[in-house]
């Protein structure tokens, strides 16, 4: 699974380079909001689109602390918290603490959360 930077938005693609998944900020939000739909969703205006919305990232003012919820059920499915202060930070790499709902696709989330890091520096 990589992220790949798509302008607006970022697609998680599989080993076989298909995309499977595609992120996309919600502007003009306080908190950090980012929406995650199925496939490679094309986008008309806004976050108008035909492709299903699989996941919710909403973050917390600071933009260190994350809630993937499941849209269908409102349910948190995973958190993740950016540590700061570690030795990794010192060398420009970013660390985070992620919890887990059991039966969730830990390389999913762990995609998904790469995709969100790589959006919160573009």
């Amino acid at each position: 699974i990589n992220a790949e930077y798509m302008g607006e938005h970022f697609h998680i693609k599989d080993m076989n380079g298909s995309v499977i998944a595609t992120g996309r900020k919600k502007y003009m939000s306080m908190r950090a909001d980012i929406r995650v739909f199925a496939g490679e969703a094309m986008f008309n205006s806004g976050m108008d689109t035909n492709s299903p919305q699989i996941l919710q990232l909403t973050g917390s003012l600071t933009g260190r602390n994350y809630q993937l919820v499941d849209p269908q059920s409102g349910g948190a499915v995973a958190t993740s918290h950016e540590k700061r202060g570690n030795w990794s930070g010192m060398f420009g790499h970013d660390e985070y603490a992620v919890d887990m709902s059991p039966g969730v696709d830990v390389a999913f989330i762990v995609a998904v959360i790469i995709m969100m890091d790589c959006m919160s520096e573009k």
